[in-house]
């Protein structure tokens, strides 16, 4: 029978003494055949310290906090190490010195097990005159029995002589105990702390007192009560305006929070919380509450609280980047906070719309893409503007413009995903009883006309319905029909306002895109058709106003000059053919400086060689050459310091000829529009002029014949291969040319093809279904021509023409 009873302890013995305790897979075998021996002993309990070292026990110890799991957190082998009666001993050093650098079970588990199993653990750790520490965080027992709320624990640690505030190195990443107190909601140990002397605005690594912890909570205003009573009876301020490491106040934490801290809020500012405090993003608690989405109604006791304490609120502070309260609002979608900030005095005078990179910013958090948004974000979008024109904010074509854009973005507008939605069954049944406002179904208001149905609901009607329990009853796919059909009623008067910008605003979709579908109610159809192209192609559209030039100059000053791709950009967004209906086009002298209109127009000519050669690439609209041209823009000749034009300057005629794309002769017809001083034959620094890439290309023979007229040399010679220009109208083939440089005096000896037989029987090339004429032996060809330039490092000369 005694035997027996020492069958598991022996076994138990056995077993350790076949564990080497260095290799850690012995270790772990050791720990899978400890479990099922402690489940069924029976007998005698044994010694622990007898048979494992301290450490030894410390690692079982903590391997079985990290097995524990929810629901019943089991922990068999902490269990049988209590049973046992086992308790950890004081380790000490040469001179009976306690050595408290030493890392526990405690240490090791505080991460993996329920504050319950770390009550269980301090049965084995009890001695409390000995506050172990980790030497590498910093933690130590201490920390641990206040972040799992062991009141009687702490309370001993107290008595034995323990610091509250148990400091630690100022590199260490542990919280003060008072912060791990509040950071776990642990009430009792907050108020036996604060009673025992700790500091209430101790700060930690990151600047955090604890009330920026118990702010940093949701509805934390418990916690700070207990944190300024028990301050208060020890006669301690607390600093309710410190700022961390970010400049962030309580304050600030307290409205960051998306449980919103309104009792909390209200005790920062009857307690002197600065409602004007900016963090080092520029951000006071105001712009924070215009940041946030909110149902409820703390914007208003902010103000309210701030009035009856006498704290004048900056309404208009700029952060860093130069936003107001009221932009961060009006990017929200906030029609209340928006509606509140005009009633408390923000100035709209200079009141600018929210970049899209402002509205991006604010959606980045949300999840646009979800129905349940996009009732709150369409009905918020049309509530705001609404707003600020009833305010007398002229709202611009740029601004309705961007406010499309978020729309297309953020998918605010979609066609209903099933036909005929408002007859299904299921949706017709459960629409009857579903009420939006008193005496109005979800069924009567989608049967309504949309004129009389935008004035039935606000937004906060739209926020109720979409929060409503039986809306979401409705089968998925008819409940985004109707969601899709609802945006599009609220969306549509604003998108219906956008012909009050242009008559012909309906002419001019349909002139660029057909058909519109009409099938959508109203002038959502507007919107429909907007949101199906592309960003840039909405933009043209939108820009056929009646003022287009404040949206040119708008681009404009979007403009980097310095950085080629913003040129580019500009050039591929901008759209021409928009500004043709006009009956009268911009001054480009009004909204450009000439150096800026010459470099888009290289810009243009380099990029359209490149768009030719590379069908991938984003293409230009039209033809910005043109556009420059028809607006009545004309170069005016640079001149010296002492007054005489200047001959030697690069223009885009010669970028020309480097650069060839497939429409070089129409954008040279446009150039030689807007360079028509034929008097100044610019040339470059190789040599070539205006008049040589006049007799490059096909076509511009009047050209040739205007600079002769002004005294040009008609027996000019090509540079790189000397040939005469008579000779490049012969290997062109171009009879016109040759005929205008006969007629001023060019030499037909200087060309080695016969020019005596254009000049005498004018009928080379008079019929396109006429063979061309042989050339004479001494004619050099063409790809000879080609090879001779590409002698001369023209790159552009390398293609043969034929």
């Amino acid at each position: 029978m005694a035997r027996d009873e020492h069958k598991f302890l022996n076994k138990l013995k056995a077993m350790r003494e076949a564990v080497n305790w260095e290799n850690e897979e012995q270790r772990r075998d050791f720990l899978n055949q400890l479990y099922p021996l402690i489940r069924s002993w029976e007998g005698q309990l044994p010694a622990l310290g007898d048979i494992f070292r301290g450490e030894e026990i410390d690692w079982l110890l903590i391997e079985d906090a990290k097995k524990s799991g929810y629901p019943d957190c089991a922990v068999p082998i902490i269990d049988f190490v209590i049973r046992t009666g086992y308790k950890d001993e004081l380790e000490v050093v040469v001179g009976e010195q306690q050595l408290l650098r030493r890392t526990t079970a405690l240490h090791g588990a505080r991460r993996h097990v329920s504050n319950g199993v770390v009550g269980k653990l301090f049965r084995i750790y009890d001695k409390f005159a000995a506050n172990y520490t980790d030497a590498e965080s910093g933690l130590s027992h201490f920390h641990v029995a206040c972040e799992a709320g062991c009141h009687d624990v702490v309370e001993k640690f107290l008595e034995l002589g323990q610091d509250p505030d148990c400091l630690t190195p100022e590199s260490s990443p542990i919280d003060p105990p008072l912060h791990l107190a509040c950071t776990n909601d642990v009430k009792n140990v907050i108020r036996l702390l604060l009673d025992r002397g700790a500091d209430p605005n101790l700060a930690n690594a990151e600047g955090l007192t604890p009330l920026h912890v118990i702010c940093k909570r949701n509805y934390g205003d418990e916690l700070a009560a207990i944190l300024f009573d028990a301050s208060d009876g020890k006669q301690r301020s607390v600093l309710i305006d410190a700022q961390d490491k970010f400049g962030q106040t309580p304050l600030h934490y307290a409205l960051y929070q998306d449980q919103r801290h309104r009792n909390l809020v209200e005790m920062l500012l009857r307690r002197g919380a600065n409602p004007n405090l900016a963090n080092e993003d520029g951000l006071t608690p105001l712009h924070v509450i215009c940041m946030k989405d909110i149902d409820d109604d703390l914007p208003l006791v902010f103000f309210e609280v701030c009035d009856e304490v006498d704290r004048v609120v900056e309404i208009d502070a700029r952060d860093k980047k130069g936003r107001t309260p009221l932009q961060w609002a009006v990017a929200n979608l906030m029609p209340d906070v928006v509606e509140l900030l005009l009633s408390c005095g923000a100035d709209l005078s200079n009141f600018v719309l929210p970049t899209e990179e402002h509205f991006d910013k604010c959606f980045e958090t949300r999840s646009p893409g979800e129905l349940q948004w996009k009732l709150r974000y369409a009905s918020g979008a049309t509530c705001v503007v609404q707003c600020l024109e009833r305010r007398g904010f002229q709202l611009a074509l740029s601004d309705a413009l961007r406010i499309v854009n978020v729309f297309a973005k953020y998918k605010l507008l979609e066609e209903p995903l099933v036909e005929f939605w408002y007859d299904d069954v299921e949706f017709v049944n459960k629409a009857k009883d579903l009420m939006v406002k008193p005496n109005l179904s979800l069924y009567d208001f989608i049967w309504m006309l949309p004129e009389e149905a935008e004035k039935e609901l606000t937004q906060k009607n739209y926020v109720k319905l979409e929060h409503s329990s039986k809306f979401w009853e409705i089968g998925e796919r008819i409940r985004q029909s109707c969601i899709s059909y609802l945006c599009d009623l609220m969306v549509g008067g604003f998108l219906e306002r956008l012909t009050q910008f242009t008559p012909d605003f309906f002419w001019a979709l349909t002139r660029y895109r057909l058909p519109i579908l009409c099938s959508r109610p109203r002038a959502s159809a507007i919107a429909g058709f907007i949101l199906s192209v592309n960003n840039s192609r909405a933009r043209s559209l939108l820009c056929a106003t009646r003022s287009r030039a404040p949206i040119l100059r708008s681009m404009r000053e979007e403009i980097n000059w310095e950085i080629e791709e913003d040129r580019i950009k500009f050039l591929r967004r901008f759209d021409p053919a928009v500004w043709y209906t006009e009956r009268r086009l911009p001054n480009l002298r009004d909204i450009f400086r000439d150096e800026e209109i010459e470099c888009l127009l290289s810009d243009f000519v380099r990029h359209k060689m490149h768009e030719d050669k590379n069908p991938e690439t984003d293409p230009f609209v039209s033809r910005f050459t043109e556009f420059v041209a028809r607006t009545g823009y004309r170069d005016e000749p640079r001149v010296d310091e002492d007054g005489e034009p200047l001959s030697l300057r690069t223009t885009p005629l010669h970028l020309v000829l480097r650069n060839r794309c497939l429409d070089s002769r129409n954008v040279v017809g446009d150039l030689f529009q807007i360079y028509h001083d034929f008097g100044a034959n610019y040339t470059d620094d190789l040599g070539f002029t205006h008049l040589h890439v006049a007799c490059e290309f096909r076509g511009h023979h009047l050209v040739v014949e205007r600079f002769l007229e002004r005294g040009q040399d008609p027996n000019g010679l090509w540079p790189g291969t000397s040939d005469s220009l008579l000779h490049v109208a012969m290997s062109h083939q171009d009879e016109y040319l040759a005929r205008v440089l006969l007629r001023h005096g060019a030499d037909r000896h200087r060309c080695t093809l016969f020019a005596g037989e254009i000049y005498a029987t004018a009928k080379w090339q008079r019929c396109s279904s006429r063979p061309t004429p042989t050339r004479s032996s001494g004619c050099r060809s063409t790809r000879e021509i080609s090879r001779a330039g590409h002698r001369c490092n023209w790159p552009w000369r390398i293609s043969c023409r034929t």
